[in-house]
């Protein structure tokens, strides 16, 4: 990457996605560190806390986080919807920038690769979300 290329983030979409990485607190949840543990991390969160920490966006939140959408079915079995409503609340209270939130009724881990409607649904609200969260951020930038 070029010294001087900007690699800030404008906004983020999280569709579906597992915003706490530390978190043991139900069985499912050990499930997932385990998993992380094994399979895509290949360290033990006991011995290297800090990368799990540092890999869990819920860590990651602060006040200056670009805005947000985030997308979750509600009938999620992979990973239970709550998880995306508790970084939700965590987004609004700390960050000043937009979150938005789109919670699929019946909609499972996957949606969008077997259920065109709720992907269609899904895919206008990410096209709204970008259009109204970057452009102005965009134009904002020109005029500095």
């Amino acid at each position: 990457m070029p010294e001087r290329a900007d690699s800030s983030v404008d906004a983020v979409v999280g569709i579906y996605g597992r915003y706490d990485w530390e978190d043991r607190s139900t069985t499912e949840r050990a499930r997932f560190v385990d998993f992380l543990e094994r399979v895509v991390v290949k360290r033990t969160i006991a011995r290297h806390p800090d990368v799990f920490h540092d890999a869990s966006p819920v860590a990651r939140v602060h006040r200056n986080a670009p805005p947000f959408l985030v997308i979750h079915g509600s009938k999620d079995s992979v990973i239970p919807v709550e998880q995306a409503q508790s970084f939700v609340q965590r987004l609004r209270a700390v960050s000043r920038s937009t979150v938005g939130y789109l919670e699929l009724p019946g909609a499972g881990h996957g949606f969008d690769l077997i259920d065109g409607e709720r992907a269609g649904v899904a895919a206008h609200a990410t096209s709204l979300f970008l259009t109204t969260s970057i452009a102005p951020r965009r134009r904002s930038a020109r005029k500095r």
